[in-house]
């Protein structure tokens, strides 16, 4: 079986020929123009090269992502083209997953890749039966994030990162929740992996068709959101998260104002105590966007707990993940100091913030009749389980 195999998700494009699971020859380039050009002048040499003609390929076998939107779209749609013309099956694979076959290790290995925009794409997969498995999605979050959700899919279970920015990853990797994992160096050079898992995915049956294949983008494109208004538009500007400063008041009392009854009533001199004294019991996060803080988030640490005393996210900045950003790096900071558990109550009418608290795996843990005030209603106690830290015990295979 002749496999043409494709990764255009990144800078470092690379197209490979195999013969069922051998490698027969690889091209991999990092300059010369766009993959627009540089695809199918590589494709054409590496075929000319073998001495294999556009028909005799067999299988198809593309990166449909996550990665560059456009490089993405690049392989995906020259490969449905390929098919189409020649009749042939595809084998979709993501480029996370080519970059955890290339581990030597067996049981869980995560792929991360830089996202940019102060993001890594990360996806956590897990060796079962010879084969690779994903466990959970892959994901887009900022890098201490990312590393988090690495370590909650791991549920306690060591694992090894093998990623393409290796120099990125060990800048947060340290104090992370997921500072016991091993960090491999992985090849840019993708194709002959993604040709691999395409030859076993092949064996299985598991291949489309030229109408069937998708891009696995994970993120939708800034011209995707900008189509649908406003209100979904991606930030211009990362989200910077960072403990609150005693000129973030203003900002702070104002969302909170805002934010009512859904954002509980704190006394001014409570957020100035905490933002300004640096206590690290209790204290305030803020999220910054373009400059301006977008939300806060108040959260106290006792007894081996966070409990979550009140979040607020500025109108203007609602329903582009802000604030799940917010409580995402702060459960992020909870695990590096060894918080075992996070809690909160929330009003059970508050059916958003229930939403949100959801998606960052929370669960019920309990009511608390009468709880709130102005209205008159039952508090909702949620609570979660944080990842146990483990000592870094770090090294760097090549």
């Amino acid at each position: 079986m002749n496999i043409l195999a494709i990764d255009t998700t990144s800078g470092t494009g690379s197209v490979a020929l195999l013969r069922d699971a051998e490698v027969f020859a690889v091209i991999a380039s990092t300059g010369g123009g766009p993959h627009s050009q540089r695809l199918f002048r590589d494709v054409d040499r590496l075929l000319r090269e073998c001495g294999v003609p556009p028909p005799g390929i067999d299988l198809y076998a593309v990166a449909t992502g996550p990665g560059s939107f456009t490089g993405v779209r690049v392989g995906v749609t020259a490969v449905k083209a390929w098919a189409e013309v020649y009749r042939k099956p595809v084998a979709g694979i993501s480029a996370l997953e080519a970059m955890a076959s290339q581990s030597a290790m067996r049981g869980l290995v995560a792929g991360v890749a830089d996202a940019h925009r102060g993001q890594f794409f990360a996806g956590l997969y897990e060796t079962a039966d010879g084969l690779l498995r994903r466990r959970g999605d892959d994901v887009v979050l900022a890098p201490a994030e990312s590393l988090l959700y690495l370590a909650e899919q791991a549920a306690g279970e060591p694992f090894v990162i093998r990623t393409t920015a290796p120099d990125a990853v060990h800048a947060v990797l340290g104090g992370s929740a997921a500072a016991g994992a091993t960090v491999e160096t992985a090849d840019p050079a993708l194709a002959a992996a993604i040709g691999r898992l395409g030859h076993v995915r092949a064996q299985r049956g598991d291949v489309v068709d030229a109408l069937t294949l998708d891009a696995h983008y994970v993120r939708r494109s800034d011209a995707e959101l900008l189509s649908r208004g406003a209100s979904e538009k991606l930030p211009a500007d990362p989200v910077a998260v960072r403990r609150a400063e005693s000129r973030d008041l203003d900002a702070i009392v104002a969302i909170e104002a805002e934010a009512r009854p859904w954002a509980a009533r704190w006394p001014r001199e409570s957020y100035l105590a905490t933002a300004a004294s640096g206590d690290t019991a209790t204290f305030t996060w803020v999220a910054e966007h373009a400059g301006e803080v977008a939300a806060f988030l108040l959260v106290r640490y006792a007894g081996g707990e966070m409990e979550i005393l009140n979040l607020a996210v500025a109108g203007r900045a609602r329903r582009r993940g802000i604030g799940r950003a917010l409580v995402r790096a702060a459960l992020a900071d909870a695990a590096t100091r060894g918080i075992a558990r996070a809690f909160l109550e929330v009003r059970e009418s508050n059916a958003p913030a229930i939403a949100l608290y959801g998606a960052l795996a929370f669960t019920s843990a309990g009511r608390r009749p009468g709880y709130y005030r102005e209205p008159d209603e039952d508090g909702l106690i949620l609570a979660r389980p944080l990842p146990a830290r483990t000592n870094p015990q770090i090294s760097v295979a090549g």
